[in-house]
């Protein structure tokens, strides 16, 4: 059977569009101009100078008995604006310590349960706090003074939360004392926070009236009555005592 007569100067082969050659001088027209600062000049340094050199840089004009004075005065301009940046960065690595761990118990409570035996370990949600409980730690010791106390206290009340185990069925293995040494880590560096504000603070029974202490006292009750609540086996779990007699009366001892 014959077929179809094609007409003529039709191809069989599908066109293909030509691309238009690339006019780079165009494209050097119409693309944004980059600032390349000379490497040499003050923008260029101080765009690629390392933060350590710039504050040894600073430091010896502190010293200089000519420019001191002067440069003092600049440096203390920045100082509200030093601060700001000191707090909203250590509030970043809160945030980001919190998302981690919150992964890490999310990841622990699948590993934990065996679908062979039909059992969950509570054991594996302790060993996914700790490493995140020297985090917090680490974050307190080199934060903002501002607000690094309050950051790594709420940080580590709710690490302390995920460590007691409410859901309690036939399947469960352990006992919420199977990671009271986690609570013993959180409690030395919540006794170390409240340590800290003490002494820095000029009337500590003035201290303990005011409504941050206040509040950290009813979360820390509201704490150790969910393990109470919690501990269905009636063994010892570990219950922040020294923190609450602390925030209480100022003092660990009785």
């Amino acid at each position: 059977m014959a077929g179809t007569r094609r007409p003529i100067g039709v191809s069989k082969r599908p066109m293909i569009l030509m691309k238009r050659p690339i006019d780079t001088f165009d494209f050097a027209e119409t693309s944004p101009k980059r600032h390349h600062p000379d490497p040499h000049s003050t923008e260029g340094i101080l765009s690629r100078i390392a933060p350590s050199d710039l504050k040894s840089c600073f430091q010896e004009m502190l010293s200089d008995p000519l420019c001191g004075q002067a440069v003092e005065a600049h440096l203390q301009a920045y100082a509200s604006k030093a601060l700001k940046a000191e707090s909203e960065r250590t509030k970043r690595q809160a945030d980001e310590i919190r998302k981690k761990a919150s992964r890490a118990v999310a990841k622990a409570t699948e590993d934990a349960y065996d679908p062979q035996n039909r059992t969950f370990h509570i054991e594996h949600i302790g060993k996914a706090v700790d490493p995140f409980v020297r985090h917090a730690l680490d974050l307190w010791r080199s934060g903002s003074r501002a607000n690094a106390p309050s950051l790594v206290f709420d940080l580590l009340m709710d690490f302390a939360d995920r460590l007691i185990w409410k859901e309690w069925d036939f399947s469960v293995c352990g006992d919420n004392e199977d990671n009271d040494y986690v609570h013993l880590d959180i409690e030395d560096i919540f006794v170390g926070i409240v340590r800290e504000e003490l002494e820095r603070c000029e009337d500590p029974k003035q201290w303990l009236q005011r409504d941050k202490t206040k509040d950290w006292a009813s979360k820390v009750n509201r704490l150790n009555t969910s393990i109470d609540e919690n501990n269905i086996n009636k063994s010892s779990c570990h219950k922040y005592v020294r923190l609450k007699r602390l925030l209480e009366t100022g003092t660990e001892k009785d």
